[in-house]
Protein backbone atom coordinates (compact mmCIF):
# COMPACT_ATOMS: atom_id res chain seq x y z
CA UNK A 1 0.00 0.00 0.00
CA UNK A 2 0.81 3.16 -1.08
CA UNK A 3 -1.23 6.67 -0.28
CA UNK A 4 -0.48 10.24 -0.17
CA UNK A 5 -2.67 12.09 1.85
CA UNK A 6 -3.41 15.27 3.30
CA UNK A 7 -1.99 15.36 6.94
CA UNK A 8 -4.81 17.36 8.47
CA UNK A 9 -7.93 14.82 7.26
CA UNK A 10 -5.60 11.88 8.65
CA UNK A 11 -4.95 12.66 11.27
CA UNK A 12 -8.32 13.98 12.15
CA UNK A 13 -9.30 10.63 10.65
CA UNK A 14 -7.28 8.90 13.04
CA UNK A 15 -7.78 10.71 16.11
CA UNK A 16 -11.62 9.32 15.89
CA UNK A 17 -10.15 6.00 15.25
CA UNK A 18 -8.12 6.08 18.35
CA UNK A 19 -11.46 6.86 20.79
CA UNK A 20 -12.71 3.88 19.73
CA UNK A 21 -9.60 1.61 19.88
CA UNK A 22 -8.78 -0.08 23.14
CA UNK A 23 -6.06 1.56 25.16
CA UNK A 24 -5.03 -1.53 26.58
CA UNK A 25 -6.41 -4.36 24.06
CA UNK A 26 -4.99 -7.84 25.42
CA UNK A 27 -3.11 -8.07 21.89
CA UNK A 28 -1.76 -5.49 19.92
CA UNK A 29 -3.88 -6.29 17.42
CA UNK A 30 -6.76 -6.10 19.40
CA UNK A 31 -5.65 -2.08 19.29
CA UNK A 32 -5.50 -1.33 15.81
CA UNK A 33 -7.05 0.28 12.80
CA UNK A 34 -7.49 -1.08 9.44
CA UNK A 35 -5.86 1.12 6.70
CA UNK A 36 -7.44 0.02 3.34
CA UNK A 37 -6.59 2.24 0.43
CA UNK A 38 -8.28 1.50 -3.17
CA UNK A 39 -10.63 3.70 -5.90
CA UNK A 40 -12.35 5.41 -2.48
CA UNK A 41 -9.48 7.14 -1.02
CA UNK A 42 -7.92 5.89 2.40
CA UNK A 43 -10.80 4.04 4.92
CA UNK A 44 -9.82 4.23 8.18
CA UNK A 45 -11.71 1.17 10.57
CA UNK A 46 -11.53 0.47 14.14
CA UNK A 47 -13.73 -0.71 16.62
CA UNK A 48 -13.44 -2.21 20.67
CA UNK A 49 -16.74 -4.84 19.81
CA UNK A 50 -19.20 -2.19 21.39
CA UNK A 51 -18.62 0.54 19.22
CA UNK A 52 -16.91 0.65 15.73
CA UNK A 53 -16.16 4.10 13.20
CA UNK A 54 -15.24 3.82 9.80
CA UNK A 55 -14.17 7.04 7.87
CA UNK A 56 -12.92 7.12 4.23
CA UNK A 57 -10.74 10.07 3.69
CA UNK A 58 -9.39 11.60 0.06
CA UNK A 59 -6.41 10.15 -1.30
CA UNK A 60 -3.32 9.70 -3.82
CA UNK A 61 -3.57 5.74 -4.08
CA UNK A 62 -0.51 4.91 -5.70
CA UNK A 63 -0.33 1.23 -4.82
CA UNK A 64 -3.87 -0.14 -3.37
CA UNK A 65 -3.87 -2.50 -0.47
CA UNK A 66 -5.17 -2.72 3.44
CA UNK A 67 -3.15 -3.32 6.46
CA UNK A 68 -3.60 -3.12 10.76
CA UNK A 69 -1.92 -0.51 12.38
CA UNK A 70 -1.95 0.33 15.81
CA UNK A 71 -4.65 2.99 16.38
CA UNK A 72 -3.32 4.94 19.31
CA UNK A 73 0.24 5.23 18.09
CA UNK A 74 -0.53 6.33 14.38
CA UNK A 75 -2.61 9.20 15.65
CA UNK A 76 -0.04 10.28 17.96
CA UNK A 77 2.23 10.18 15.18
CA UNK A 78 0.38 12.40 12.55
CA UNK A 79 -0.86 15.04 15.00
CA UNK A 80 2.58 17.24 14.72
CA UNK A 81 3.53 15.53 11.77
CA UNK A 82 6.21 18.44 10.07
CA UNK A 83 4.39 18.23 6.89
CA UNK A 84 0.96 19.62 5.29
CA UNK A 85 1.05 16.20 2.96
CA UNK A 86 2.34 12.61 4.37
CA UNK A 87 3.08 9.33 2.43
CA UNK A 88 2.17 6.29 3.71
CA UNK A 89 3.83 3.62 2.49
CA UNK A 90 2.96 -0.35 4.02
CA UNK A 91 5.75 -3.17 3.65
CA UNK A 92 4.95 -6.89 5.72
CA UNK A 93 5.69 -5.80 9.49
CA UNK A 94 5.79 -1.87 9.32
CA UNK A 95 3.69 1.03 8.01
CA UNK A 96 6.24 4.38 6.78
CA UNK A 97 4.54 7.83 7.41
CA UNK A 98 6.82 10.15 5.62
CA UNK A 99 6.52 13.79 5.58
CA UNK A 100 7.78 15.50 3.28
CA UNK A 101 11.74 15.20 3.39
CA UNK A 102 11.71 16.60 7.28
CA UNK A 103 10.45 13.20 9.04
CA UNK A 104 9.76 9.77 8.56
CA UNK A 105 7.83 7.46 11.65
CA UNK A 106 7.71 3.39 11.15
CA UNK A 107 5.11 1.52 13.40
CA UNK A 108 4.62 -2.22 13.42
CA UNK A 109 1.49 -3.46 11.27
CA UNK A 110 -0.16 -6.81 10.68
CA UNK A 111 -2.54 -8.02 8.27
CA UNK A 112 -5.65 -6.53 8.23
CA UNK A 113 -7.44 -10.13 8.47
CA UNK A 114 -5.91 -10.15 11.69
CA UNK A 115 -8.27 -7.57 13.41
CA UNK A 116 -11.24 -7.57 15.15
CA UNK A 117 -14.01 -7.57 12.56
CA UNK A 118 -15.82 -3.96 13.24
CA UNK A 119 -19.79 -4.83 13.08
CA UNK A 120 -21.85 -2.61 11.19
CA UNK A 121 -25.04 -4.65 11.10
CA UNK A 122 -28.30 -2.88 12.16
CA UNK A 123 -32.03 -3.86 11.74
CA UNK A 124 -33.32 -0.51 12.02
CA UNK A 125 -36.83 0.27 13.37
CA UNK A 126 -36.37 3.74 13.67
CA UNK A 127 -34.80 6.22 11.06
CA UNK A 128 -33.65 10.11 11.54
CA UNK A 129 -32.60 11.64 8.56
CA UNK A 130 -31.40 15.42 8.21
CA UNK A 131 -28.26 17.68 7.56
CA UNK A 132 -25.08 16.16 9.41
CA UNK A 133 -24.84 18.87 11.81
CA UNK A 134 -28.67 18.78 12.73
CA UNK A 135 -28.08 14.91 13.61
CA UNK A 136 -25.02 15.54 15.15
CA UNK A 137 -26.15 18.32 17.38
CA UNK A 138 -29.76 16.07 18.39
CA UNK A 139 -26.71 12.92 19.30
CA UNK A 140 -24.81 15.59 21.69
CA UNK A 141 -28.07 17.02 23.04
CA UNK A 142 -29.07 12.73 24.21
CA UNK A 143 -25.87 12.42 25.04
CA UNK A 144 -25.90 15.45 27.72
CA UNK A 145 -29.24 13.72 29.22
CA UNK A 146 -28.93 12.74 32.87
CA UNK A 147 -28.14 9.06 33.11
CA UNK A 148 -26.93 6.80 35.73
CA UNK A 149 -27.20 3.66 38.45
CA UNK A 150 -27.14 0.44 38.85
CA UNK A 151 -28.30 -1.46 35.66
CA UNK A 152 -31.52 -2.87 37.33
CA UNK A 153 -33.12 0.15 37.76
CA UNK A 154 -32.94 0.98 33.77
CA UNK A 155 -31.28 4.07 34.49
CA UNK A 156 -27.79 3.40 32.25
CA UNK A 157 -28.83 5.02 28.97
CA UNK A 158 -31.04 7.37 27.45
CA UNK A 159 -34.60 5.75 26.25
CA UNK A 160 -36.27 7.11 22.86
CA UNK A 161 -39.61 6.96 21.97
CA UNK A 162 -41.37 8.34 18.70
CA UNK A 163 -44.63 11.13 19.02
CA UNK A 164 -45.87 12.93 16.32
CA UNK A 165 -42.94 12.72 14.21
CA UNK A 166 -40.55 13.83 16.62
CA UNK A 167 -37.80 11.38 18.57
CA UNK A 168 -38.24 12.15 22.05
CA UNK A 169 -34.75 11.16 23.93
CA UNK A 170 -35.38 10.82 27.87
CA UNK A 171 -33.03 10.05 30.60
CA UNK A 172 -32.71 9.98 34.71
CA UNK A 173 -30.14 9.75 37.23
CA UNK A 174 -32.66 8.99 40.28
CA UNK A 175 -32.01 12.69 40.87
CA UNK A 176 -33.16 14.40 37.59
CA UNK A 177 -34.98 13.58 34.45
CA UNK A 178 -34.66 15.15 31.42
CA UNK A 179 -35.87 15.23 27.70
CA UNK A 180 -35.25 16.69 24.43
CA UNK A 181 -36.95 16.23 21.05
CA UNK A 182 -35.56 15.68 17.53
CA UNK A 183 -36.22 19.15 16.22
CA UNK A 184 -37.76 20.24 12.71
CA UNK A 185 -34.45 19.91 10.54
CA UNK A 186 -34.55 15.72 11.56
CA UNK A 187 -37.07 13.79 9.40
CA UNK A 188 -38.32 10.89 11.76
CA UNK A 189 -39.59 7.16 9.95
CA UNK A 190 -40.76 4.36 12.40
CA UNK A 191 -40.82 3.67 15.67
CA UNK A 192 -38.21 3.30 18.67
CA UNK A 193 -37.34 -0.77 19.86
CA UNK A 194 -39.21 -0.91 22.96
CA UNK A 195 -36.52 -2.64 24.86
CA UNK A 196 -32.99 -1.08 24.47
CA UNK A 197 -31.74 2.01 25.72
CA UNK A 198 -29.14 4.41 23.70
CA UNK A 199 -25.46 4.32 25.35
CA UNK A 200 -23.48 7.62 26.18
CA UNK A 201 -20.47 6.54 25.15
CA UNK A 202 -22.05 5.09 21.80
CA UNK A 203 -23.92 8.31 21.05
CA UNK A 204 -20.31 10.23 21.75
CA UNK A 205 -19.22 7.84 19.09
CA UNK A 206 -22.07 8.31 16.15
CA UNK A 207 -21.36 11.95 17.12
CA UNK A 208 -17.55 12.08 16.58
CA UNK A 209 -18.24 9.91 13.03
CA UNK A 210 -20.40 12.75 11.89
CA UNK A 211 -18.21 15.66 12.92
CA UNK A 212 -16.55 14.19 9.52
CA UNK A 213 -19.46 14.43 7.46
CA UNK A 214 -20.88 17.12 5.28
CA UNK A 215 -25.04 16.93 3.89
CA UNK A 216 -27.17 14.68 4.80
CA UNK A 217 -26.88 12.00 7.09
CA UNK A 218 -29.33 9.27 8.77
CA UNK A 219 -29.08 7.78 12.48
CA UNK A 220 -30.57 3.80 12.18
CA UNK A 221 -31.58 2.68 15.87
CA UNK A 222 -32.73 -1.00 16.34
CA UNK A 223 -33.19 -3.65 19.01
CA UNK A 224 -29.44 -4.48 19.23
CA UNK A 225 -27.62 -1.37 17.66
CA UNK A 226 -27.45 1.80 16.35
CA UNK A 227 -26.04 3.37 13.39
CA UNK A 228 -25.12 6.98 12.00
CA UNK A 229 -24.43 6.81 8.16
CA UNK A 230 -22.90 9.00 5.43
CA UNK A 231 -21.43 9.55 2.50
CA UNK A 232 -17.87 7.78 2.64
CA UNK A 233 -18.68 6.53 6.27
CA UNK A 234 -20.69 4.69 9.18
CA UNK A 235 -20.16 4.86 13.06
CA UNK A 236 -21.91 1.86 15.06
CA UNK A 237 -22.53 1.17 18.22
CA UNK A 238 -24.56 -1.74 19.98
CA UNK A 239 -27.60 -0.68 22.29
CA UNK A 240 -27.95 -1.68 26.28
CA UNK A 241 -30.95 -3.69 26.88
CA UNK A 242 -33.39 -2.60 29.46
CA UNK A 243 -36.81 -1.53 29.76
CA UNK A 244 -36.81 2.57 30.27
CA UNK A 245 -37.88 4.43 33.49
CA UNK A 246 -41.53 5.46 33.61
CA UNK A 247 -40.33 8.67 33.76
CA UNK A 248 -44.05 10.51 33.02
CA UNK A 249 -45.21 9.10 36.17
CA UNK A 250 -43.09 11.78 38.55
CA UNK A 251 -44.00 14.88 36.15
CA UNK A 252 -45.95 17.40 38.38
CA UNK A 253 -49.38 18.04 37.23
CA UNK A 254 -49.50 21.18 39.05
CA UNK A 255 -47.56 23.38 40.59
CA UNK A 256 -48.21 26.74 43.88
CA UNK A 257 -44.81 28.74 42.22
CA UNK A 258 -43.95 30.24 38.86
CA UNK A 259 -40.43 31.86 38.68
CA UNK A 260 -39.85 33.27 34.98
CA UNK A 261 -36.29 34.28 34.54
CA UNK A 262 -33.54 35.06 32.21
CA UNK A 263 -31.33 31.63 31.69
CA UNK A 264 -28.22 33.39 31.48
CA UNK A 265 -28.92 35.51 34.37
CA UNK A 266 -29.84 32.69 36.68
CA UNK A 267 -27.07 30.51 35.51
CA UNK A 268 -24.04 33.17 36.28
CA UNK A 269 -26.09 33.44 39.71
CA UNK A 270 -26.23 30.16 40.38
CA UNK A 271 -22.58 29.78 39.47
CA UNK A 272 -21.34 32.55 41.73
CA UNK A 273 -23.11 31.23 44.44
CA UNK A 274 -21.97 27.52 43.93
CA UNK A 275 -18.80 28.72 44.79
CA UNK A 276 -19.50 28.25 48.41
CA UNK A 277 -21.32 25.49 48.42
CA UNK A 278 -22.86 22.54 46.05
CA UNK A 279 -26.37 23.34 47.41
CA UNK A 280 -28.46 26.86 45.94
CA UNK A 281 -31.48 27.92 47.59
CA UNK A 282 -33.89 29.54 45.80
CA UNK A 283 -36.05 32.43 47.28
CA UNK A 284 -38.51 34.35 45.39
CA UNK A 285 -39.77 37.68 46.23
CA UNK A 286 -42.48 40.02 45.29
CA UNK A 287 -40.58 40.75 42.01
CA UNK A 288 -37.17 39.26 42.38
CA UNK A 289 -35.43 36.19 43.16
CA UNK A 290 -32.86 35.90 45.77
CA UNK A 291 -29.86 33.22 44.93
CA UNK A 292 -28.03 31.89 48.10
CA UNK A 293 -25.57 29.41 49.12
CA UNK A 294 -24.26 28.89 52.57
CA UNK A 295 -21.58 26.43 53.29
CA UNK A 296 -17.91 25.59 54.42
CA UNK A 297 -16.26 28.09 52.43
CA UNK A 298 -17.76 30.77 52.71
CA UNK A 299 -21.51 32.27 52.06
CA UNK A 300 -23.18 34.03 49.18
CA UNK A 301 -26.33 36.50 48.69
CA UNK A 302 -27.66 37.93 45.52
CA UNK A 303 -30.77 39.07 44.09
CA UNK A 304 -31.57 38.95 40.34
CA UNK A 305 -34.88 40.58 38.04
CA UNK A 306 -37.70 37.58 37.71
CA UNK A 307 -41.41 37.57 37.43
CA UNK A 308 -42.89 35.55 40.24
CA UNK A 309 -46.28 34.07 40.44
CA UNK A 310 -48.19 32.02 42.81
CA UNK A 311 -46.98 31.62 46.48
CA UNK A 312 -43.48 32.15 47.93
CA UNK A 313 -41.25 29.82 49.27
CA UNK A 314 -37.17 28.76 49.08
CA UNK A 315 -36.67 25.46 47.34
CA UNK A 316 -33.06 24.13 47.87
CA UNK A 317 -31.26 22.35 44.34
CA UNK A 318 -28.32 21.15 43.19
CA UNK A 319 -25.99 23.71 41.88
CA UNK A 320 -24.72 21.34 38.84
CA UNK A 321 -28.48 20.25 38.13
CA UNK A 322 -29.86 23.58 37.75
CA UNK A 323 -26.88 24.91 35.43
CA UNK A 324 -27.51 21.84 33.15
CA UNK A 325 -31.36 22.25 32.96
CA UNK A 326 -30.91 25.54 31.83
CA UNK A 327 -28.96 24.83 29.45
CA UNK A 328 -31.00 22.35 28.06
CA UNK A 329 -34.01 24.18 28.15
CA UNK A 330 -32.28 27.62 26.13
CA UNK A 331 -33.94 30.40 25.11
CA UNK A 332 -34.78 33.78 26.10
CA UNK A 333 -36.86 33.12 29.36
CA UNK A 334 -37.01 29.80 31.17
CA UNK A 335 -39.84 29.21 33.70
CA UNK A 336 -39.12 27.26 36.93
CA UNK A 337 -42.31 25.90 38.55
CA UNK A 338 -42.03 23.94 41.82
CA UNK A 339 -45.36 23.16 44.39
CA UNK A 340 -42.81 23.70 47.56
CA UNK A 341 -40.77 21.39 50.29
CA UNK A 342 -39.40 18.10 48.31
CA UNK A 343 -41.99 18.15 45.68
CA UNK A 344 -40.14 17.77 41.76
CA UNK A 345 -39.15 21.30 40.66
CA UNK A 346 -39.60 21.95 36.99
CA UNK A 347 -37.44 24.00 34.43
CA UNK A 348 -38.90 24.49 30.40
CA UNK A 349 -38.84 27.40 28.15
CA UNK A 350 -41.61 30.16 29.15
CA UNK A 351 -45.48 28.92 29.22
CA UNK A 352 -44.13 25.67 27.90
CA UNK A 353 -46.62 22.87 29.99
CA UNK A 354 -44.78 20.26 31.70
CA UNK A 355 -45.02 16.72 29.60
CA UNK A 356 -42.90 13.56 28.41
CA UNK A 357 -45.03 13.66 25.24
CA UNK A 358 -44.08 17.03 23.45
CA UNK A 359 -40.73 17.98 22.00
CA UNK A 360 -39.69 20.74 23.64
CA UNK A 361 -37.24 20.47 26.38
CA UNK A 362 -38.10 19.70 30.13
CA UNK A 363 -35.90 18.84 32.88
CA UNK A 364 -36.83 17.59 36.59
CA UNK A 365 -35.26 18.52 39.83
CA UNK A 366 -35.61 16.65 42.50
CA UNK A 367 -35.20 19.23 46.10
CA UNK A 368 -32.45 18.58 48.51
CA UNK A 369 -33.54 18.43 52.07
CA UNK A 370 -32.26 21.23 54.08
Amino acid sequence: MKVTIDRELFARAAKIAAAVAPRRPAEPVHGAAVLDAGAHGLRITATDGETAISVVVAAVVDTAGSVAAPAHRLAAVLADAPAAFVEVVSKPTTLKVKAGGRSTTRVPVWASTEAVPAPSDVQATLTLTGPAAALRGYLDALGGLPVGGPERWGLNGVALHVRDGVAIGVGTDGHRAAKIGSGEAITVAGDAPQDALLPIDGLRVLSRGLALASGVATVEIGEAALRAVWDGGYAWAATLAGTPPDVASIVPTSHTLSIRVAPSELAAAVTRAGRVAAAVTLTPGAESLTVSADGADGAHTETIDAEIEGSPGPVTLSREYVIAALGCVGGDVAEVRSSGGLSPVTVTADDTIPSMDGPEPLVIIMPIRR
